[in-house]
């Protein structure tokens, strides 16, 4: 899928494959939440639309077990290297 989708959201959809981020959370990853020497990002906002208002709206993920370090491979990183 990575290979064949637009180059510009190549890294999106590695980072929620290989890391299983939903949707919310993938959108909501802030590149201070990324650490690449321990090739890991830390889950600790998401984002969601919100009834009558027209975009998105950031807050914690809905859950505790929501807050959590994600490991990636090596392929994920790569692309975060520029």
């Amino acid at each position: 899928m990575a290979e064949s989708i637009d180059p510009r959201y190549r890294l999106l959809v590695l980072t929620m494959a290989y890391g299983g981020l939903r949707r919310g959370e993938a959108f909501a990853l802030r590149r201070s939440r990324v650490d690449l020497i321990r090739r890991h990002v830390d889950v600790a906002e998401a984002t969601r639309e919100v009834a009558g208002i027209s975009g998105v709206q950031f807050g914690p993920p809905k859950t505790k077990a929501g807050h959590r370090r994600v490991p990636l491979p090596r392929v994920v990183i790569d692309e975060l290297i520029p």
